[in-house]
């Protein structure tokens, strides 16, 4: 899947949509996401929609041993966290991905509709 990532980019994409994140190919997604492309969408299994970061950094150290937060924090946006048991699925949360705080983690923000309908 990573060859297929970084092929993509060949291609020049519109935008570069990955349908699931496993293993050390988000790191060539993450990489691929920022070379000046519009926009990409993948999923990935987590916990809720900050976890998900935390979850492309463990992806992503499969390939490297220290992941750059700022490549993380610059290529995504937004994150809609989609929660369910059984075939019963449901938007949970939409955040929006900010950058880095003080501290370094990821500055994450809840959006509510009215605020995703300004983006």
């Amino acid at each position: 899947l990573a060859d297929l990532v970084r092929s993509t980019l060949r291609l020049r994409p519109d935008r570069i949509i990955v349908g699931e994140v496993r293993g050390a190919e988000a790191l060539d997604m993450l990489k691929a996401w920022n070379t000046g492309h519009p926009g990409g969408i993948a999923t990935v299994h987590a916990n809720s929609a900050r976890s998900a970061l935390y979850r492309i950094e463990q992806l992503a150290q499969e390939a490297v041993v220290t992941v750059p937060r700022r490549l993380i924090a610059e290529a995504i946006d937004l994150i809609v966290f989609i929660a369910g048991r059984g075939s019963s699925r449901h938007i949970d949360a939409i955040a929006e991905v900010t950058g880095l705080d003080g501290s370094g983690d990821y500055a994450v923000a809840p959006l509510t509709l009215s605020q995703l309908q300004q983006l």
